[in-house]
């Protein structure tokens, strides 16, 4: 009897977990897989500036000659580019775009810094700063940030400029 009851609820258990599995959205594609995934876009608020975060597929990074005949990318205009981590290639484009409140003028000459936790984890990752422009937008697109590596999962991502912290939290 005792077997035939642990059977049922073992039965039960499957049904549930397979009902449950199946409402579950397909994992995020990476660039690799050719498929592009959602760009996550969020904003926020300081004391002296409007952060816009983008955070998408992965970006091709160009040298100022190369941007002359592409048509897609990012044109570096200074800062370094980011390097693989434990092997594996950057999935991701983090992009933080700042303007200031005051009168809305981009703000392209401040040193910033941009921290990205794993909130399971708490692995960290500080990111490489470049400043950057899609070559498709021009100049007026000029933003920091760089290609991340990112496994699916939830992030909070400090953003600090001029000594003030925005804070982001997204679902990869």
């Amino acid at each position: 009897m005792q077997r035939i009851i642990l059977l049922i609820t073992l039965l039960a258990c499957l049904l549930i977990f397979t009902a449950a599995c199946s409402t579950l959205p397909a994992p995020a594609a990476t660039p690799t897989m050719g498929i592009s995934s959602p760009t996550i876009e969020q904003s926020a608020t300081t004391a002296n500036y409007k952060l816009k975060l983008a955070l998408g597929d992965a970006e091709k990074m160009l040298t100022m000659d190369e941007a002359k005949t592409a048509k897609s990318g990012e044109v570096m205009v200074s800062g370094e580019m980011a390097m693989t981590m434990s092997g594996m290639s950057p999935n991701h484009h983090l992009e933080i775009q700042i303007n200031d409140v005051r009168n809305g003028n981009l703000v392209t000459d401040k040193a910033i810094s941009i921290q990205i936790t794993n909130d399971a984890t708490k692995e960290v990752q500080n990111v490489p700063i470049a400043i950057m422009y899609g070559v498709a937008e021009g100049p007026s697109d000029t933003h920091y940030g760089n290609n991340v590596t990112l496994m699916p999962g939830k992030y909070t991502i400090l953003v600090t400029v001029g000594g003030e912290t925005a804070t982001f939290v997204v679902n990869v």
